[in-house]
């Protein structure tokens, strides 16, 4: 989790709105982009080139601070929020936010396979047989980091359970 959030509330809310409107934006575009190309309606430059560098943000800088984001809906200690105190957890409005956190993680993990695969295409007019191999080092290491940023989110909680288990005391006594 990152470290800012797990002091600051106003932070973790804001974050949390701020990431999820800017997938919504992204995803608007992209779903107007799509239409005007399938309906020939016109294209606009400047849809296109924000919508570029937009995904391409996501995809390269802002995927993980994202997905860590939403990841910390799904922290609770007893039975509160770990970073909120106040929002009871698994009751509902936990249980929608925790929805809207999967939805939006999907949608990440979607535009970052997307943007890894198709924007790195070269050469593919010239004959190069070789031109969709160089993505695979660009998906590996996206997926990589999803992994990497789902341990560390709870790595805690696996830890706790390995000293519980670690704690038992078997009797064999009997």
């Amino acid at each position: 989790m990152l470290p800012a959030l797990e002091n600051s509330v106003i932070l973790y809310w804001f974050l949390y709105g701020l990431s999820g409107v800017f997938l919504i934006i992204a995803c608007v575009l992209l779903f107007y982009t799509g239409y005007n190309i399938s309906y020939r309606k016109g294209m606009y430059l400047l849809v296109i080139s924000v919508l570029r560098h937009m995904l391409i943000l996501i995809a390269w800088i802002a995927l993980i601070p994202f997905f860590e984001v939403f990841l910390s809906i799904f922290s609770c200690e007893g039975s509160y929020h770990k970073i909120t105190g106040s929002l009871n957890c698994f009751g509902g409005v936990h249980i929608f936010l925790m929805i809207l956190s999967i939805l939006f993680m999907v949608t990440l993990l979607l535009i970052g396979l997307s943007v890894s695969i198709f924007f790195k295409l070269t050469q593919l007019n010239k004959g190069n047989a070789f031109a969709r191999l160089e993505n695979n080092g660009a998906v590996l290491s996206l997926l990589c980091r999803v992994i990497l940023a789902i341990e560390n989110t709870f790595i805690s909680h696996v830890i706790y359970l390995l000293t519980k288990i670690g704690s038992w005391k078997l009797d064999y006594s009997h």
